[in-house]
Formats: structure tokens, sequence, C-alpha cells
């Protein structure tokens, strides 16, 4: 598998890598906020869960995983709790749900 990176319009850097997206994207100039992004649209089963699970191991304190996916990922939910994370999820459209994960304070 081949990873291309690409400039987004608003000037975020994502990696492309086979059908998911990731990018990190930080907040405005002079905020420490950080967000990673994942789209996890068109990957067949388990492979956007396993991706999330992947990518949440690069989370800091503070930092957010916001994760744009086909469905609610309902077997994920059980498996954020066990590692310590939230998380808030969000219909957004028609087929296309988002979802912010972070770690649990304390």
């Amino acid at each position: 598998m081949t990873a291309e990176g690409t400039t987004s319009p608003e000037g975020r850097h994502e990696l492309v890598a086979g059908a998911g997206r990731e990018g990190l994207s930080e907040g405005g100039r002079d905020s420490m906020d950080q967000t990673l992004r994942v789209d996890v649209r068109g990957l067949e089963p388990p492979l956007p869960m396993l991706r999330i699970l992947e990518l949440l191991d690069r989370l800091s304190p503070g930092q957010r995983l916001v994760v744009t996916h086909e469905r609610r990922p309902v077997l994920l939910y059980p498996q954020l709790e066990e590692r310590g994370f939230a998380h808030e999820t969000k219909q957004v459209g028609p087929g296309e749900v988002q979802i912010i994960i972070w770690r649990k304070e304390g």
C-alpha cells in the first residue's frame, strides 16, 4: 500500500492511504490543541475499528481523534471505555457520523 501526502483547501496536511484518510490538523495559531482526523468510510470491517484503535496510541493528553464513519461503531464503544477513552457521536448526514474521542482525565 502506498501513501501520498496532499494538502486540503483549508491548508491541512493529510496522509492518504488506501480507502481511509487520516491527517493531523492543528488548532488556531496560538493553540496547543491538536486534532487527529481519520475518515474510515469505505473500509471493510474490521479495518475501521483497527485503524481507530491504532490511532488512539498516538493521542497525547488533551488531543482528540475525530473519526468520520458510515455508521455508529457500536462494537468500538466498549473498547474505548476499556482503554480509558470518552467519546461523543453525532449524526452529520445520511450515512455519515462523526465520532470524537479523547482520553478521560484522572
